[in-house]
């Protein structure tokens, strides 16, 4: 018990040796389904959505790992568990483009139909969070670790940033005719702007200064985007492209020409854990969801043994996971998953010691075919 520390270590390191490849999954607005993508390029169907369903636009996980989509087009938001069962959440929103949740399982919804941001609680109920101007035609939403929200305004080639109160301002104006749709933050604070109509992805500081981060492939008019814990940015386009951007903005092709059209992205590790944003930078959050808790604790204590304990929990708590809930109900002794043996782990400590990142991803990539530049036509019809 008392080399708990080092125990950590070797966990961590057996997390990254125990690494399985990368899984895409990609909504399409071709029969109404869940693409799912292998490592290798292969397309397969994942989930079906529900009967009478159009397409999806904006995608995001709740805690749990159940995607919710909205469809502007019968304005409703559907729920697909992990298992792929699909049912309707939510209807009667006005053309629902994009969501996001908060740290709080709240689900966020932008309406360009009603030109507002709505709030939905976990048991469905809903309240205005915020109204914006009526030229305003809302696109991607992502939050900050601050817990602010941020709003690409495609009409007026601006970001908004909304407060947990609800105060809308001015973030940043990108070039006139940039067309913003997806958002995302790296764990810098960075916030990345898809440019739909210029083909660039923009990069925009904490205090608002724009810059070009990547310029793609000639036409490829980029929705969505989604950061893999490596840091690298993935970009999805209605042509049927993903792009791979590393760090230094180098771009190269992850699928191309597929007969989906891609949009907005969301993104889970190999377990099916979703990466919510806000990230946490919290000592002991493993999983990178956001809160430390239980889960984390499965994670550090995996190859230590195929059960633990409440003490265990307790001595993991004290060294790394000290914002955890203290040990108590469900807690006690439970099996943990895929346990590996003692060669595997002094292996794997050699790799964090050479600079290993544990937990490699899995990219989950959702998306919609519609053409956005035609979305206004689609409210009036």
């Amino acid at each position: 018990m008392k080399h708990a520390g080092f125990y950590a270590l070797l966990v961590l390191a057996a997390a990254c040796a125990s690494t399985r490849a990368d899984i895409f999954y990609a909504g399409t607005q071709l029969g109404a389904h869940v693409a799912k993508i292998s490592s290798a390029g292969s397309v397969s169907t994942f989930a079906n959505l529900p009967a009478g369903a159009v397409y999806s636009s904006g995608v995001a996980f709740d805690a749990s790992g159940n995607l919710f989509v909205s469809d502007p087009n019968k304005n409703t938001i559907s729920k697909i568990t992990p298992g792929g069962s699909a049912t309707v959440f939510k209807t009667g929103l006005a053309f629902p483009t994009s969501i996001a949740f908060d740290s709080s399982g709240y689900l966020y919804v932008g309406k360009a139909g009603a030109h507002e941001v709505d709030r939905i609680s976990p048991s469905g109920t809903l309240t205005p969070f915020a109204t914006v101007p009526a030229s305003a035609f809302l696109e991607g939403l992502a939050f900050d670790s601050g817990g602010n929200l941020y709003v690409a305004d495609s009409n007026a080639d601006q970001i908004d940033k909304i407060t947990p109160a609800g105060a809308v301002s001015l973030f940043a104006s990108l070039p006139t005719g940039s067309g913003p749709q997806g958002l995302a933050f790296d764990r810098a604070g960075m916030l990345y702007v898809a440019d739909f109509l210029t083909d660039k992805i923009s990069r925009v500081s904490p205090s608002g200064m724009v810059s070009v981060f990547a310029t793609l492939p000639n036409a490829e008019q980029p929705i969505g985007l989604a950061f893999d814990t490596s840091g690298n940015l993935y970009e999805g386009g209605i042509l049927g492209n993903i792009q791979k951007i590393a760090s230094a903005g180098v771009v190269s092709p992850f699928v191309s020409n597929s007969t989906e059209g891609f949009l907005y992205l969301a993104v889970t590790d190999d377990a099916g854990l979703p990466l919510a944003v806000p990230r946490s930078t919290a000592l002991g959050d493993y999983n990178l969801n956001g809160t430390v808790d239980a889960a984390d604790y499965v994670i550090w204590r995996h190859g230590l043994g195929t059960v633990y304990s409440a003490g265990d929990y307790d001595i993991w708590r004290s060294h790394v996971g000290s914002t955890a809930a203290a040990s108590g109900a469900g807690v006690a002794t439970a099996p943990v998953p895929e346990p590996v043996g003692l060669a595997l782990l002094l292996t794997a400590s050699l790799s964090v010691l050479c600079g290993c990142r544990c937990r490699k991803p899995r990219m989950i990539c959702y998306a919609t075919g519609a053409a956005k530049r035609n979305r206004n036509s689609l409210i009036a019809a």
